[in-house]
């Protein structure tokens, strides 16, 4: 009776697994509840394989709620399970899922080998279903590496598959990953065809989110021929079917690609509603990379339109929501990488475990010396998340110098510390910042033509310089290198630096471009390890983000200083030409009454002219005259040569006016 009970409860927990395996994508919700209540059950009844399932379906349903943590915890420990079950199909299972989590986390390396493995076993044991998911997984990852050639070998063979499991939604998946692998690799016309067939399948089988993506494809492809207006309808009725399936971050994308055609159009009215549409909608599932491409579409759209205010405010929260973006893609790696590390950790504590009846003795002075090594491990991720926060939050490039050197030697030995910047003609190494013993250098600059220096080797090579004696170590990286040149640099009194011993030299690489290295150096030999060099590698990376955001916010306030001065000189030439109508106008009015004076003194002349002639006449004619009559004709005389004289004056400088 009581393996006949244990059969039903066993048989129960199965069915409660198929359950949630046949939804999790779908619902995964739902698939949670069911998983859940499975594990629960095989716990208490110490059914391991309903566990080891039940725990697969947990972590691939929180990889499709996008609790990534979470996922892959689950799905690690599902993969220890099977290992220990010999379990060969739940295996492949589990690395094809943790293969999908680290691709999400954008570790496309780690995800693949996950994916290949899984792909091997699966093939061993004939599981087509997880066969066909490895390759479709290998298959997207090695598109977006770069090598289309096998990515669509490898979907290819996905599909073939597929369609011999007759799984609708993931053949809907395949022909679009398909599709976009054609995109990306500029084969336009093959990836049209493709999501149409897309398209086509999808709408038969009522996979709609599918149906969404193959339009909003198609619209991506018609805009790239240039045809706009046929781009928009596809991406208009994506909208509608992401509307209909509540797909927001869908909808948020399409909304973009619209209002990006319309301002391609120059529609500057319609390009604003849609763009502020997908902005509202990306700020409301706090999707920011939808956020910061909103926010550079409608700088764009401002600056056309020449209000330079809006311009400056939508650019700023471009460049502001950017950079959050790449730090949180930086903190995310560096979070699952500690995952996995301390996962490995437990596998390796329960190795020790399992030794201890053995070697009881050795084995706890080990498990201790682990245990300081993990605990030292999280003290320096917490400190370098803070250091993170402290130096990607500011723009101003000598509070993150100096924040930076202020907490690396509480993690290493860097009695020498220094960071170089890569001059924007990539002929100079300039050091703003180097240190040795809490004294600063002066400012100096190495030359990239030098080729004989670890710097430049550095930077050349993108590679890390790693040393821990230098005397037998340099000739890995410099065969000929002059060890008088290191040591080159002045202090702020003018003294020399020492020698150094042990040193590493990194990288800082943003976007697979070079801006500059940072550098630790020892006095002493063997002074660094692996894990000194990883938390530098984790240090660059931060200090790569904070010095990439600070000369941006330069190059930006560069930006607004010239519009600044061109708007104030395009303000200046308009009230230029305002004066000069105004003065033209003042100019006429002027001239009006001066017409009038010029004509009135012109006839006051002839009139004078006349009296003058007048006054001589009676003169001549009258003989005798006396003596006073005559004094009177020859005052008048006089009055009226005054009156000419005046008359001519006035009419000369009416006339020059």
């Amino acid at each position: 009776m009581a393996k006949d009970k244990e059969h039903v409860i066993h048989d129960k927990i199965d069915e409660l697994n198929a359950q949630a395996w046949e939804i999790h994508v779908t619902e995964p919700k739902q698939a949670l509840k069911l998983s859940s209540e499975a594990k629960e059950l095989a716990t208490k009844s110490n059914y391991k394989k309903g566990i080891a399932y039940a725990t697969r379906n947990i972590g691939v349903s929180y990889r499709y709620v996008s609790d990534f943590e979470t996922a892959l915890s689950n799905s690690l420990n599902a993969l220890d399970m099977f290992i220990e079950l010999d379990d060969k199909s739940g295996e492949s299972q589990a690395l094809v899922s943790i293969g999908a989590i680290y691709y999400y986390l954008g570790d496309y390396d780690r995800g693949l080998d996950y994916f290949l493995n899984g792909l091997r076993i699966g093939e061993e044991i004939g599981n087509k279903e997880a066969v066909t998911y490895a390759y479709n997984g290998a298959g997207y990852i090695y598109n977006l590496l770069g090598d289309f050639e096998k990515g669509l070998d490898f979907l290819h063979q996905s599909l073939e598959l597929c369609r011999e499991i007759k799984n609708s939604s993931l053949e809907a998946s395949i022909l679009d990953s398909i599709a976009s692998a054609y995109l990306s690799d500029g084969q336009l016309d093959k990836a049209y065809d493709t999501y149409k067939t897309c398209l086509e399948f999808s709408e038969q089988n009522n996979v709609l989110r599918n149906q969404g993506y193959a339009l909003f494809g198609i619209g991506e492809i018609l805009f790239k021929k240039g045809k706009p207006d046929e781009a928009k309808h596809h991406f208009l009725k994506s909208l509608e079917i992401y509307k209909s399936i509540g797909y927001q971050i869908g909808m948020a994308h399409s909304l973009l690609h619209i209002g990006r055609i319309f301002l391609h159009l120059n529609n500057y009215e319609d390009a604003t509603h849609y763009l502020q549409e997908s902005l509202s909608l990306g700020e409301s599932i706090k999707a920011k990379v939808v956020i910061y491409e909103s926010h550079e579409a409608l700088s764009i759209l401002y600056q056309s339109l020449k209000d330079f205010d809006k311009f400056v405010e939508h650019y700023k929260l471009y460049f502001k929501y950017k950079s959050e973006v790449f730090k949180e893609e930086l903190e995310t790696k560096q979070k699952y990488q500690n995952i996995q590390y301390e996962v490995e950790k437990l596998k390796q504590d329960a190795e020790i475990n399992r030794l201890t009846n053995v070697v009881m003795k050795e084995k706890n002075v080990e498990l201790e010396k682990q245990t300081e090594e993990l605990e030292k491990s999280y003290n320096s991720v917490s400190l370098l998340s803070k250091i993170g926060q402290d130096i990607t939050s500011t723009i101003n490039l000598e509070t993150i110098l100096n924040t930076i050197y202020k907490n690396v030697n509480e993690m290493m030995d860097a009695t020498i510390f220094g960071i170089g910047i890569l001059k924007q003609d990539g002929k100079n190494i300039e050091y703003r910042l180097s240190m040795e013993k809490g004294m600063r250098y002066q400012p100096y600059e190495r030359s990239m033509e030098d080729k004989n220096q670890f710097p430049v080797w550095c930077i050349e090579n993108k590679s890390e310089v790693f040393i821990n004696d230098i005397e037998t170590e340099y000739s890995k990286y410099l065969p000929n290198m002059d060890m008088a040149m290191m040591n080159s640099a002045e202090m702020e009194d003018g003294s020399r630096p020492e020698e150094p011993h042990s040193l590493i030299y990194l990288p800082l690489i943003v976007k697979d471009k070079i801006i500059g290295l940072i550098s630790v150096q020892s006095y002493h030999k063997n002074a660094y390890t692996p894990y000194h060099l990883n938390i530098l590698k984790t240090l660059a990376s931060y200090a790569s983000a904070a010095l990439y955001n600070a000369q941006s916010y330069l190059m930006l306030q560069d930006t607004l200083d010239e519009l600044k001065v061109t708007q104030e000189q395009l303000i200046q030439q308009e009230k230029l030409a305002s004066l000069g109508q105004l003065t033209a106008g003042i100019a006429h009015e002027i001239k009006n009454p001066l017409n009038f004076v010029n004509n009135f003194s012109e006839v006051s002349l002839e009139m004078v002219d006349e009296a003058m002639e007048e006054v001589k006449r009676g003169m001549g004619e009258e003989g005798k005259r006396d003596e006073e009559n005559e004094v009177d004709r020859a005052l008048v005389l006089e009055i009226l040569d005054d009156i000419k004289i005046n008359l001519t004056k006035i009419h000369e400088h009416g006339s020059r006016a």
